[in-house]
């Protein structure tokens, strides 16, 4: 794409290889970030313009302003540049300051709601108080569903990539796009259905750079170093948005446009703020430092296509990275433990002349019984106390956690009885 190629010249990484020179030099763009120990941007500038922000002790964005000369259209001052989180760490509210312009036309807040596993469900974009895009998603936390009053939406998905667009309630013959993927879990190759078929182009960072239908027609796109989009036509004049309606662009991901975020996954990116709208799901496992930071602030070298996890280089792996090592340790203490106690139990009671495992159910059951009700509570309350240290320990989601909350919960019925 002509006039949008770029350059870091020689000072474009300071000395923990974060990015913090980009120019484009054929249209005149420069930009530079000013980055805080953990990857906050202090300040950023465009063209000369310098833009300040304020984060929380938890590295959660506070205010943003001055807006930059590419956003500030009908802005009026610096309350419109106040960020909100929930308590999760989620992004509530999206200044205008943050939005891009629309045709000349002044940007608005969005506002953002979520769940309790912080997956984004529903988007106010013009700051009415009124929900405008609503998402779904299914047991595996796979984005399914998406309706913005207009279209209503179903994504299936192939393990971790969307596969077809369907307009709900229509059959399964009858999808909108169907999409073919090359090696790389973010490289669509090609898109059928509607329209005919397209063909995507990408760069060596799985960024789409063009896509073309079997005539040579081609919608060609370039991006900011944290991923703003800029759109043009087959002859290179730039348009407001996609005219074949395609949604693959920044490293192979999906452009939300209706909310001018990316869908990563497991999380949305903001890409005019340069960083993601809530934290990261698995913690310090994934983002060393700052749980908001896009690929360790280096993002012409790092790919996040699960949204947990960066991968430096572009030849990663087809499958999203492996999630942390699961803490069995605990689980595999409590097994051994019971094992050891019924084992114990056995042997005692094959003394006094039993001879299976149901006499010595049995047994146990007359034992119980027979019990102090302050000895049933204070067993019940230590089972307790052991189930809530596992679910504690256990990682969100997975089975350990199903697990110590039974046993915290069996602990209690041991208790009151």
């Amino acid at each position: 794409m002509s006039g949008y190629g770029f350059s870091v010249g020689s000072s474009g990484y300071d000395d923990e290889d974060r990015l913090v020179n980009w120019e484009r030099p054929d249209t005149n763009l420069d930009q530079s970030w000013n980055l805080s120990a953990v990857g906050n941007w202090t300040c950023t500038t465009e063209n000369s313009s310098t833009q300040n922000r304020t984060h929380g002790p938890t590295y959660e964005m506070l205010t943003v302003w001055p807006p930059l000369p590419s956003e500030e259209v009908g802005l009026s001052g610096p309350g419109e540049g106040a960020v909100t989180h929930d308590a999760k760490g989620n992004m509530t509210l999206i200044p205008a300051v943050l939005r891009p312009t629309n045709s000349g036309l002044p940007p608005t807040a969005s506002r953002l709601s979520w769940d309790f596993e912080n997956k984004l469900i529903a988007a106010d974009t013009d700051n009415d108080i009124t929900d405008d895009i609503f998402y779904k998603f299914d047991a595996l936390g796979r984005r399914v569903g998406r309706n913005d009053g207009t279209a209503n939406v179903v994504y299936f998905q192939d393990g971790q990539q969307t596969i077809a667009d369907y307009p709900s309630g229509t059959a399964a013959s009858s999808p909108t796009y169907t999409y073919v993927y090359a090696s790389y879990i973010d490289e669509p190759a090609m898109r059928g259905g509607s329209g005919g078929l397209r063909y995507y182009h990408r760069n060596q960072q799985y960024s789409i750079t063009a896509v073309s239908d079997g005539g040579g027609s081609v919608e060609r796109y370039a991006y900011s170093a944290y991923g703003k989009v800029t759109v043009a036509d087959a002859s290179g004049t730039v348009i407001s948005s996609s005219a074949i309606a395609n949604r693959y662009t920044y490293t192979g991901r999906e452009w939300d446009e209706g909310l001018s975020l990316y869908h990563y996954r497991a999380r949305m990116y903001d890409a005019v703020a340069g960083r993601f709208v809530s934290r990261d799901p698995i913690g310090y496992e994934g983002s060393e430092w700052n749980l908001y930071e896009l690929g360790a602030s280096s993002p012409l070298n790092q790919l996040d296509p699960s949204g947990m996890i960066s991968v430096f280089g572009f030849d990663p792996p087809m499958d999203l990275p492996p999630l942390p090592p699961i803490p069995w340790n605990p689980c595999i203490i409590a097994a051994c433990g019971s094992c050891g106690a019924m084992l114990a139990a056995t042997v005692y009671f094959a003394s006094e002349g039993c001879s299976d495992v149901s006499c010595v159910i049995t047994n146990l059951e007359v034992a119980y019984s027979m019990m102090p009700r302050y000895t049933k509570a204070t067993i019940g309350l230590c089972v307790t106390g052991c189930g809530a240290v596992g679910c504690s320990l256990a990682p969100p989601g997975r089975i350990q956690t199903g697990c110590a909350i039974g046993v915290a919960l069996m602990g209690g019925i041991i208790a009151i009885n």
